[in-house]
């Protein structure tokens, strides 16, 4: 805007009238500092508010990142609740003041049919199976009271739980609700019934032992618990007993000697302690009592107490006592059950064994007829080969007959019914009566024998018939107890007057226990797992039962195992004149049969057999030669070993039980070589049970045949055998 130039001059004004102006001209000016002062002190309190808001800003800054951290503890607060609620087999509701429904754990789900849109419903809207209905009621008390209700609670399916309800406080310790908890305890509920079933059974256990007295004493020995046996046998009642000292029920002279206390240590140290002892009743009388103190422990394993049982004893005492003055070996049979059971036991094996034995002792004697037989049938063999063959028959038929005529012995003497014809006889005739009925065995298994008799008559009152099967049989026991080319003693001798004939060998001995069963029925000495050495085991049994009809004994010693036995029959001796007895007949000798083959040559293989029976050995070679095969014959393990080495033969056959090696070792020792890892092995044995087939095949044989052996079967599978190693 620019200032317009008036159309006519201005007149100046008088001087008085400029005066007012400058008045007005300073008041306005003062007007204007004081709204300068106004503006100035507008400024700095604006100043001051912006710092002042700037301040608030920093503080509301700062609230807020603190709030954010505790926004995120709360959250990690929620979050760990959360899974703890969902890990936690707690099944926990929270309601609030007006008993709502403001969350809920997982495991409350099948409690109470909880779905999401429940939360904020009342808790009496739910349907539960639960057999609870005061829950509403106690939930409304403990907001009352403020104090927590607990209970077990049941549902008709068989489960329990612990329901816990229990205020719920903020952090501000202000009663916001209820929470309301119910913890499974079906298992533990179980097992209460069950101890408490337990309990129960004990309980009546001991009320109703009355044959027993049973208490319990602390570790002092104060009694704890007393039943009713114990009132019955000791005189006590409850009342009277329970906390006195258990050393009451003892002697006079048990206290002085601290046999209390020494009970209880011993029970303290190993657990238990028992012992039998006179006890002492409330009137002073005796009674024997068998008795028992246990070690009592807690669930932590600390001793507690003890707790004793007693029974009266004293009729048993008394009749056992006169027991043992009129029968002391009852008595001995009595502390011996145990013993008896073994024996029984014993028995019940020795019987198996001996049909097993039996089965055995007739399969050889049967194998070398069978194998005679076929010889005799078989065309084109020599007329010396027959005659041979012939007496192999008559000799196995014989050694039949002694077999079954043991046996008939041994059942005659079951009866009773066992009887001697006694007459005057020499010792000198039934000595070599014997000798010449065993000369057969003596002389295939190449014993040195030597004779001593005396050169004056000794006469025996006896049964000629009896005396020589007596003779024979230790005889024959020594030949068979003692390997190849062993030595064998014959004594007699007049002693006082007793006639006394020793056998002695150097054989397998004996050990102390087998000597002290040694003439027990169908007890056989067993030289080693697989022996068949042992024989029926009445042999002996009947030596002394005939010595015994004699009026004699008979005894067996032996410096042990590997060390030779000595038998002794001890008989009374006669004099005056005497008739000399015919005793039966001895066996006519055995042949030694043809020799060995000569070596392979053009045949169909060199066979090595090992069988101590001499007669079925020859009986399988020769057919065996008449076959086409040539053979090699012997009479121990340790002469197969040593052949099968120096010859190499093609096939062995094989007899198990025999008197040096069995035939198990046999296989064991020629399957170690480099050769004997190709030999057909083939074991021919009497024994016949499917254990013992497989104990032959896990020793190395290849087949297992029972004897007697059939020929053409043996051929057959030697054949196959072979066919079978060369292919």
């Amino acid at each position: 805007m620019t200032d317009a130039k008036p159309d006519h001059p201005v007149q100046a004004r008088p001087s008085s009238s400029t005066e007012p102006s400058a008045e007005e001209l300073k008041a306005s000016n003062e007007e204007l500092q004081a709204m300068n002062e106004e503006l100035r002190l507008a400024t700095e309190q604006l100043e001051t508010s912006r710092e002042q808001l700037q301040s608030i800003n920093e503080e509301l800054t700062r609230v807020n990142h603190e709030l954010k951290g505790k926004v995120d503890e709360l959250g990690h607060a929620n979050s760990d609740m959360q899974n703890l609620m969902d890990a936690t087999a707690i099944a926990t509701v929270f309601l609030d003041r007006e008993l709502r429904i403001t969350r809920y754990t997982p495991s409350a789900v099948s409690l109470f049919n909880l779905i999401a849109s429940d939360l904020g419903r009342p808790l009496a809207d739910l349907a539960t199976r639960l057999d609870y209905p005061e829950l509403g009621g106690d939930a409304t008390r403990v907001l009352d009271r403020l104090v927590p209700i607990e209970c077990e609670v049941g549902r008709p399916d068989g489960k329990w739980f612990l329901s816990r309800l229990l205020p719920y406080r903020t952090l501000e310790d202000q009663i916001a609700g209820v929470v309301v908890s119910f913890i499974d305890i079906t298992a533990q509920k179980q097992a209460a019934a069950q101890l408490r079933s337990s309990e129960e059974r004990l309980r009546l256990v001991v009320e109703n032992a009355t044959e027993y007295a049973i208490f319990s004493t602390d570790l002092e020995r104060r009694i704890t618990i007393w039943n009713s046996g114990a009132q019955r046998l000791l005189g006590y009642a409850e009342g009277e007993a329970i906390g006195r000292l258990a050393d009451m029920i003892f002697t006079a002279e048990d206290r002085d000697a601290r046999a209390p206390e020494l009970e209880t240590d011993t029970a303290l140290a190993h657990g238990r302690a028992s012992d039998d002892r006179w006890h002492q009743r409330k009137d002073g009388s005796r009674f024997w009592a068998s008795g028992a103190m246990m070690l009592m422990r807690d669930t932590l394993g600390q001793a507690v107490g003890f707790v004793k049982i007693l029974r009266d004893q004293t009729a048993e005492r008394e009749a056992q006592e006169a027991l043992e003055r009129s029968q002391a070996d009852l008595l001995r049979a009595l502390a011996e059950n145990e013993k008896a059971r073994a024996e029984l036991q014993a028995a019940d094996a020795a019987k198996d064994r001996f049909l097993a034995v039996l089965s055995h002792e007739l399969r050889n004697p049967l194998a070398s007829i069978d194998a005679a037989a076929a010889l005799l049938i078989e065309a084109g063999v020599p007329v010396k080969d027959k005659d041979a063959a012939a007496q192999v028959v008559k000799r196995q038929a014989g050694s039949m007959k002694v077999l079954l005529d043991e046996l008939l012995d041994v059942s005659r003497l079951k009866l009773g019914r066992l009887e001697l014809r006694r007459e005057r006889v020499t010792l000198a005739r039934m000595v070599e009566a014997a000798l010449e009925a065993t000369r057969p065995l003596l002389d295939a298994a190449g014993h040195a024998l030597q004779v001593d008799l005396p050169d004056y008559p000794i006469e025996l009152e006896a049964d000629p018939q009896r005396l020589v099967q007596v003779l024979s049989n230790l005889l024959t026991n020594a030949i068979k107890y003692t390997q190849s080319h062993g030595a064998i003693t014959v004594k007699a001798r007049l002693e006082g007057a007793n006639a006394v004939i020793t056998v002695s060998d150097n054989g397998v001995g004996m050990e102390p226990a087998q000597m002290a069963r040694m003439f027990d029925m169908f007890m056989q000495a067993r030289l080693g797992a697989d022996s068949s050495q042992g024989g029926l085991g009445i042999g002996l049994a009947l030596v002394r039962n005939i010595v015994e009809l004699h009026g004699g004994r008979v005894e067996a010693s032996s410096p042990g195992l590997g060390k030779g036995s000595d038998f002794r029959v001890i008989l009374p001796a006669q004099r005056g004149t005497v008739r000399e007895a015919d005793a039966a007949a001895p066996p006519a000798a055995a042949a030694n049969g043809s020799p060995n083959g000569a070596g392979r040559g053009d045949k169909r293989g060199l066979i090595l057999i090992a069988d101590d029976n001499v007669d079925a050995g020859w009986g399988i070679a020769r057919l065996l030669e008449i076959a086409g095969f040539a053979t090699i014959r012997v009479r121990g393990g340790s002469e197969a070993v040593k052949e099968t080495r120096r010859q190499k033969p093609d096939v062995g056959i094989i007899d198990i039980g025999m008197p040096d090696l069995s035939g198990h070792e046999v296989a064991r020792q020629i399957r170690e070589t480099e050769w004997g890892k190709h030999m057909v092995l083939i074991a021919a044995t009497g024994w016949g049970q499917e254990s013992d087939a497989r104990a032959a095949l896990e020793s190395g044989f290849d087949a297992h045949m029972i004897k007697p052996v059939d020929l053409r079967k043996l051929s057959a599978l030697v054949d196959e055998l072979l066919a079978r190693q060369r292919g």
